[in-house]
């Protein structure tokens, strides 16, 4: 999915207060890399040379940016469970697109998060 704002905005739309959405996100490249995170290297040209077609292949939206947009959307995160995995791919290395990414973002490969919509 690209347009992760109008997804999650849906969901909250969709549930009851109190309802609950629980999301395993994997943020690994998906073999379109040689590293697991080196899909933040390619500049948004290449992405689209990569990624051709394949509007089903991966957004590149980090951990943080799942986060942020589900807050935003006025969910409330009430678990989740991270994996993290050493990064090879160097902040020099990144897309411009990419600079913001944290520390968390470049280690994590993997997030289970659930989050409430409040009453």
């Amino acid at each position: 999915m690209d347009d992760l704002a109008d997804v999650y905005q849906a969901m909250y739309l969709w549930l009851k207060p109190g309802g609950h959405v629980s999301h395993q996100i994997d943020f690994k490249c998906h073999d379109s890399a040689d590293e697991w995170n080196g899909h933040w290297t390619y500049s948004d040209l290449m992405w689209k040379l990569v990624r051709g077609k394949e509007t089903w292949l991966i957004n590149r939206q980090p951990y943080s940016t799942h986060v942020d947009l589900l807050k935003r959307c006025g969910f409330r995160i009430v678990g989740e469970q991270l994996v993290r995995s050493r990064s090879n791919v160097t902040r020099q290395r990144l897309a411009r697109r990419f600079q913001f990414l944290t520390d968390d973002d470049l280690t994590t490969t993997d997030a289970f998060i659930q989050a409430v919509k409040p009453h």
